[in-house]
């Protein structure tokens, strides 16, 4: 196996690095922190053809595969985007599986429509904080043996710690039944093993990004006569955190490239989006560690990769629950 890019993939990793550090930069994110929604960086990102990255060319999409889609989403998370980026992509391939929907695909890969994959399980008829539903047109969502079309706008807006635009969403107005039966539910599988994988890429790009900040911190910082990145009590965390999630990314890329459905492939997707969450919370605190008392003040970056992270990694519940649910797959695998 060999899971070195190829010069078209690299060439994305490149454009799209560029593209957020142009259209992304920290004291905008600062700007839209509020509510978690970059409505301007969302238009260009559409105009780009975000939506559609890994759909085949044959339905309107972009041609490029889930490896293409995990490398543009760790360009994202580097530059904390407030954009749905992983969201979308799920739900268009998606889309792009089931029989009957090109119509809900046609608007979402040429923006009519912000179509994202719901998060999360229902609750008394309504899907509760759902990652970017603010910004939403309609939400993909699994009800009642059902894989459903939700439209007619979120709820309740909730401001969040990760400002990643959560926002409530009520199941029974607008809604279009998509597909039924055991083939829909493995669609919909499929698509939430994607989105967790996609969501681990951004965390892995956020941590990196979060510990390149803290490094350069430290070899600016002057404490006793010396940079602070000399002492042993800050490289040894931060290189812990390097090595950690070099690791979760290659981890991430391998899955990837392999690129199929099953119960392995979904629960190793799983094991990314857990792993990544947590190296990158890690990542980010011992970033803003080394910034000291400035790490917590707004006029710094690194306070908004700690909120990132942190909200990210949350949007499935409980981590230690995941760890769990995924030790028992194993169990009951064996």
């Amino acid at each position: 196996m060999d899971l070195q890019l190829d010069n078209e993939q690299r060439g994305l990793r490149d454009t799209m690095e560029a593209f957020f550090a142009k259209e992304s930069p920290a004291d905008r994110v600062a700007e839209v922190a509020v509510d978690g929604i970059d409505r301007g960086l969302w238009r260009k990102m559409i105009a780009l053809g975000g939506p559609g990255l890994a759909v085949d060319e044959s339905q309107g999409g972009a041609g490029l595969g889930l490896l293409d889609a995990v490398l543009v989403c760790k360009e994202a998370g580097r530059r904390v985007a407030c954009v749905p980026v992983a969201e979308t992509i799920s739900a268009t391939r998606l889309l792009a599986r089931l029989q009957g929907c090109a119509d809900v695909l046609d608007d979402a890969l040429d923006g009519r429509q912000t179509v994202i994959l719901g998060i999360g399980q229902p609750q008394h008829g309504m899907l509760p904080h759902q990652p970017w539903g603010a910004l939403a047109d309609a939400v993909i969502v699994w009800d009642e043996d059902e894989l459903v079309l939700v439209g007619g706008g979120p709820g309740a807006v909730i401001p969040s710690l990760g400002f990643t635009g959560l926002a409530n969403w009520y199941l029974e107005a607008n809604r279009r039944v998509l597909a039924t039966g055991p083939e829909a539910r493995a669609h919909w599988e499929q698509a939430l093993a994607e989105w967790q994988l996609l969501t681990a890429s951004v965390l892995t790009g956020t941590g990196l990004e979060a510990l390149r900040i803290g490094c350069d911190y430290a070899r600016e910082r002057i404490a006793f006569g010396v940079q602070i990145g000399s002492f042993q009590a800050l490289q040894q965390p931060l290189a812990e955190s390097q090595t950690s999630l070099e690791g979760i990314e290659l981890l991430v890329q391998e899955t990837a490239w392999v690129d199929f459905d099953g119960d392995h492939w979904k629960r190793q997707s799983l094991m990314c989006f857990v792993a990544a969450g947590r190296a990158a919370v890690a990542a980010a605190e011992r970033a803003l560690h080394v910034h000291g008392g400035y790490g917590f003040t707004v006029e710094y970056a690194i306070n908004l990769y700690v909120r990132r992270a942190k909200g990210l990694s949350l949007m499935l519940g409980d981590p230690q629950r995941l760890w769990t649910s995924i030790g028992q797959s194993l169990t009951q695998a064996v």
